[in-house]
């Protein structure tokens, strides 16, 4: 019978794909330490919820143990960054635990940000906004590390997505948090995100304010491109906003006059352009009997439908 596949064993498999070397003895112990000796990864991105599943967890931990020993790295003196396994470490705490397996990896912050990333993009709750800025974290890891290659490039290899894919995630993290809630409820797509992240931080707000004050709970990606049109403009204010939103739509008039109608009230030997003349004369004449006060939007009447 072959050897079953461990939690441990598919955190390492990562640790060793990603740096092509296997992990010495000491590595690779597991070694019980106390909760409080764990701190979260600095600037983590993926969100630890108590939500149903995560009670289920702590429920199968009281009874069974933790089966599967967490990835932390050395910081100082009995002090340890949690590198995977956030989840397991919370529901140790909602269990009553108060230590749990580890194994310990002397490795750079980059190197540890590249296994953070990974143990955890793959999970099927991922939101948008926590790819979004696991993305950020390694790609600014692998800079301040001065990773030769095209970063996005090979996040993209990583992640199994096209590289401008990769480049529209990271931009998102621009983006208010609220506005990343309404990506990740499906209000608003992942490319019409990328374009509103390029509006500033104070217009962000603005237009923040002005949804929650109208009750718009989406954006379109028309709309998007408007709003990103303001703000290049310098005008991105509450009316503009207002156009956008609620357009005031162009009523368009159509008059039908039925020409065997209008007949008997011309010559016999009028023809339908002396018919319009007379009518356009006789309006112009009401006009300045009513005040005087031109309609513009008569100048754009088709006289040639006037008649039928």
């Amino acid at each position: 019978m072959g050897k079953q596949t461990t939690q441990l064993d598919l955190d390492l498999n990562v640790y060793n794909a990603l740096f092509e070397e296997v992990p010495t003895k000491n590595e690779s112990e597991v070694i019980d330490l106390p909760l409080s000796y764990l701190h979260e990864f600095k600037d983590h991105p993926f969100r630890v919820v108590d939500d149903e599943s995560m009670y289920e967890l702590a429920a199968s931990i009281k009874e069974k143990g933790v089966l599967y020993p967490i990835l932390i790295r050395p910081e100082e003196m009995d002090s340890y960054e949690i590198i995977a396994g956030h989840r397991r470490k919370r529901a140790c705490e909602l269990a009553g635990k108060e230590t749990i397996p580890c194994v310990i990896l002397d490795i750079t912050h980059s190197e540890a940000v590249k296994i953070m990333v990974y143990t955890n993009i793959q999970r099927p709750s991922i939101s948008i906004s926590e790819k979004a800025f696991a993305f950020r974290m390694e790609m600014e890891a692998a800079k301040a590390e001065k990773d030769s290659g095209r970063t996005d490039s090979y996040l993209a290899e990583k992640a199994g997505l096209g590289r401008s894919t990769i480049q529209r995630y990271i931009r998102l993290t621009y983006l208010d948090r609220k506005l990343l809630d309404l990506i990740d409820s499906n209000n608003i797509g992942i490319t019409t995100g990328e374009v509103l992240s390029f509006l500033s931080s104070k217009e962000q707000k603005s237009l923040l304010d002005y949804m929650n004050t109208n009750r718009i709970s989406k954006i379109s990606g028309e709309q998007a491109a408007k709003l990103k049109e303001c703000s290049q403009n310098k005008k991105m204010d509450a009316e503009a906003m207002k156009q956008i939103f609620f357009p005031e739509k162009e009523k368009k008039v159509k008059v039908t006059l039925n020409a065997k109608t209008l007949s008997k009230y011309f010559p016999d030997d009028y023809s339908q352009d002396d018919m319009e003349q007379v009518i356009f004369e006789l309006l112009e004449k009401w006009i300045q009997k009513t005040g005087g006060q031109v309609y513009e939007r008569n100048e754009n009447v088709n006289r040639s439908s006037i008649l039928q």
